[in-house]
């Protein structure tokens, strides 16, 4: 029985993720050994010509700007794969081709995660949080913020792959409820710039439009009556600590973004060399990886994100699911996610499916 590339990719993504569940250590640990692992994975299975020039052509900008500005030469290194990790994600995602039981098995892998991060909200071990402080949901990845992001975009998955089907409302119904949960259990920020892209997979549905709409009456009542505690809960009060330490943060990124008219490179790291010297704490990070790619890769990294785009469109269409979807990705750059290795097969899942659903639309269009 023959895999194909996407068979092989998924199996090797879904087994990292099985052995970081089993590790006492969380996902950011291990960022750049994982980043380099599937650098070399991506070697072996894209074998495209433009795919290599293109990243050579990138890396080679962020190389020579970072040359003699990055704080080390290992980060250099870990930036050049990043670039190269990306484009072959999206180019896999639009272009390989993928097998039917290959599909099935993306998605009984994506409901066997997304199973058991539920189902670990009911474990007392699974909470953590410093004292006076309220215990969060760690995630069965032993981080909550990794954990909770890849729970989010797995999730998403799980609905691509399923919305044509018989039982799509089932499975809509399951996975809001399952989402709403994890969010609570979880306690993160990032999550509610996720939830408009179920609400809309809510309103799409004929049976349920009218349930949205008595749904975010419910909220809006919800929030007058209980505002302080979910603003406690999600930490949004204008007096939390965290709020107010990532905006001096972000003020501090931002000046230096200008200070090089957001268009010079200052190099790979240097962002968070910055922010480690501006705090004093080396465990800092620009908690924003957006503003870090502006900062380390000046005019390049618009110039990336536009050629992402291009291909992307090529292939899949740029609807206001689809940008939801994107809101979806971004927002988890609020955790350091986005520049790791964790969110991006997820997301190439995502292109394959949307990618055969535009395919069954455009010949039944045609028929």
């Amino acid at each position: 029985m023959k895999i194909s590339k996407v068979g092989v990719l998924s199996i090797v993504y879904f087994f990292v993720l099985f052995i970081f569940a089993l590790l006492p250590k969380g996902l950011s640990d291990y960022n750049g050994y994982v980043l380099l692992f599937m650098a070399s994975v991506y070697l072996w299975l894209v074998r495209n010509v433009d795919v290599y020039r293109v990243s050579f052509l990138f890396s080679l900008v962020v190389f020579t700007f970072s040359l003699f500005q990055s704080p080390n030469f290992l980060f250099v290194v870990l930036d050049c794969a990043f670039i190269f990790y990306v484009i072959g994600s999206v180019y896999i995602g639009c272009c390989f081709p993928v097998k039917e039981r290959e599909i099935r098995f993306i998605r009984l892998a994506c409901v066997f995660i997304c199973l058991l991060s539920v189902l670990g909200i009911f474990n007392p071990i699974m909470y953590a949080g410093d004292e006076g402080d309220e215990f969060r949901y760690l995630g069965i990845f032993h981080g909550i913020t990794s954990s909770a992001c890849i729970f989010s975009m797995v999730s998403i998955v799980i609905w691509e792959l399923e919305k044509k089907e018989k039982r799509r409302l089932g499975i809509l119904v399951s996975l809001i409820v399952s989402f709403l949960i994890y969010m609570w259990a979880a306690g993160t920020r990032s999550l509610l710039f996720i939830l408009p892209y179920w609400l809309y997979q809510l309103y799409t549905q004929r049976k349920t439009r009218i349930m949205v709409f008595v749904a975010l009456g419910i909220s809006l009542l919800y929030l007058s009556l209980f505002s302080e505690q979910i603003l406690e809960k999600f930490r949004l009060d204008e007096n939390e600590a965290s709020l107010n330490t990532r905006s001096s943060l972000y003020l501090q990124i931002g000046m230096g973004i200008l200070d090089n008219y957001v268009v010079i490179p200052h190099g790979s790291y240097t962002a968070t060399a910055v922010i480690r010297q501006f705090t004093g704490d080396s465990s800092y990070s620009p908690h924003n990886d957006i503003l870090k790619f502006i900062y380390e890769w000046g005019i390049l990294f618009f110039v990336f994100c536009i050629f992402l785009m291009v291909k992307i469109k090529k292939h899949v269409r740029l609807d206001l699911e689809f940008v939801l979807i994107l809101v979806a990705l971004i927002s988890c750059s609020l955790h350091n996610m986005l520049s790791t290795v964790y969110l991006w097969i997820p997301f190439l899942f995502i292109l394959i499916a949307r990618r055969r659903i535009d395919k069954n639309v455009y010949m039944k269009t045609k028929l």
